[in-house]
């Protein structure tokens, strides 16, 4: 498996406004050993995509969602993965408008509290686009 971060800030002067961390990943799977096809994953983990409050709906976090597809679509990701509290209903509501879908839900704990995210899952591509390479035969087209 490779992960590689990618950050990016908004700044205003000197002072960051917003920013984006996220974490693009390629994992090698093997589909039927018998032939040894193999298949490769590339998934983008949007670990932080933030904007301060003041700056909010001024089309930055549209920016740096923009940004985002644009890195991933570069680099051949399938699907783009991220973590938002269940309580940031601003910002479910901007991922969910941005095409991103509800696949479920974790809890997590800080300190003593315990917090719930919904993990979100946004498809570029099906599954049959994928990249695919069989190792037992070459073939040339």
């Amino acid at each position: 498996m490779n992960s590689r971060f990618r950050f990016l800030w908004i700044r205003e002067s000197f002072d960051p406004v917003g920013w984006r961390k996220m974490r693009l990943q390629t994992m090698e799977r093997t589909a039927f050993k018998e032939v040894n096809l193999k298949f490769i994953i590339r998934r983008c983990h949007i670990k932080r995509l933030y904007v301060l409050h003041r700056f909010q709906r001024n089309g930055l976090g549209r920016l740096l969602m923009n940004e985002v597809l644009a890195v991933a679509r570069q680099n051949g990701i399938a699907e783009l993965i991220l973590k938002v509290q269940k309580v940031n209903q601003s910002a479910v509501s901007f991922y969910s408008c941005s095409g991103f879908r509800v696949d479920g839900e974790e809890t997590f704990r800080v300190g003593t509290r315990h917090y719930t995210a919904l993990v979100m899952r946004l498809s570029l591509c099906t599954p049959a686009r994928d990249t695919f390479r069989q190792n037992a035969w070459q073939t040339e087209l």
